[in-house]
C-alpha cells in the first residue's frame, strides 16, 4: 500500500517540491506554508497527477518496489492510497496552464475567476478528475507489461479525507455504514470514505465501494470523490 505523495528524502525528491498548489494561496501551515488542510504533520510533500514528472516518480517507486521483487512474491498490482492531501487537487499556475491548452480556452483562468465561476469551477475539476483517471490508467498499463507483473495487474485507488471521532462513531453505529470503505456516501457531511476504486475494467460508471467489479469509475466523478474538490466547503481545507 502507497501513501503516496510523492517521493520523499534527497534533494531531487518530488513530494517536498509541494508542486500543488491550493485555490486560496491562504499559506496557513507551518510558517506560511500553502497546506491544504489543518493536519501539517500530513502535508510533508504533494503530487500533481496532471505533471509528466509525478508518473516518472511513481514509476520508479513501482519498480523497485514490485518490478524488480517479482521473483519473491506474487503481486496482484499496487494500492495507492494516498492522506488528505498526497495527490490532491491543483490550482498552480501550471495547472491552471495546461487546463487552459487541453480544453481550448480562450485565455488562461485565474485562481479569483474560478472563485467566481462556478461554471468554470466544474469544468476545472471534470478536467482535472479525468487526468487522474489517466494518470492511474498509465500506472495500471505499466504494471501490465510483460517485462513486470503482466496483463492481469490491477491498480487499486482509494481517497481519503479527513475525518471527525464523532462522524467516525455515528458511521460505525450504522450496520450499513460501516466506518471503513462504505457502498454510500454517510450522511454525515465531513465523514468520506469514498471506497476502492478497481482500475479499470469496462464500463464508463461505478460507485464507491466496488472492488473489482468490472467497472472503471467515470472521467466525471461525483464532487465527494475529488480530494478537496470544493476546498471552501471542508473544515480546515484551505
Amino acid at each position: 500500500m502507497y501513501e503516496y505523495c510523492g517521493s520523499l528524502g534527497g534533494n531531487k525528491a518530488l513530494g517536498p517540491q509541494r508542486r500543488c498548489k491550493t485555490l486560496n494561496q491562504a499559506h496557513k501551515g507551518p510558517g506560511g506554508r500553502d497546506d491544504y488542510t489543518h493536519i501539517s504533520w500530513s502535508e510533508i510533500g504533494n503530487a500533481d497527477v496532471t505533471d509528466p514528472d509525478t508518473f516518472e516518480d511513481l514509476r520508479k517507486i513501482l519498480d523497485i518496489t514490485i518490478a524488480d521483487e517479482k521473483s519473491k512474491a506474487s503481486f496482484l498490482g499496487a494500492w495507492i492510497r494516498p492522506r488528505n492531501s498526497g495527490m490532491p487537487v491543483s490550482f498552480s499556475d501550471l495547472c491552471l496552464k495546461r487546463f487552459s491548452e487541453q480544453t481550448r480556452q480562450p485565455q488562461m483562468p485565474t485562481r479569483a475567476q474560478l472563485k467566481s465561476n462556478r461554471t468554470l469551477y466544474r469544468d476545472y475539476l471534470n478536467w482535472w478528475h479525468v487526468q487522474r483517471r489517466d494518470f492511474l490508467t498509465t500506472c495500471r498499463d505499466y504494471l501490465r507489461d510483460s517485462a513486470r507483473l503482466g496483463p492481469e495487474a490491477v491498480i487499486l485507488f482509494t481517497e481519503t479525507r479527513p475525518s471527525r471521532a464523532t462522524c467516525l462513531k455515528e458511521a460505525a453505529s450504522s450496520p450499513t455504514r460501516p466506518p471503513v470503505f462504505p457502498e454510500k456516501k454517510p450522511s454525515c457531511q465531513t465523514l468520506f470514505f469514498p471506497g476502492i476504486w478497481a482500475w479499470p475494467l469496462s464500463s464508463e460508471s461505478a460507485t464507491p465501494g466496488e472492488v473489482g467489479s468490472g467497472s472503471t469509475p467515470s472521467p466525471v466523478s461525483t464532487p465527494e470523490l475529488c480530494p478537496y474538490s470544493r476546498p471552501h466547503t471542508h473544515h480546515g481545507v484551505q
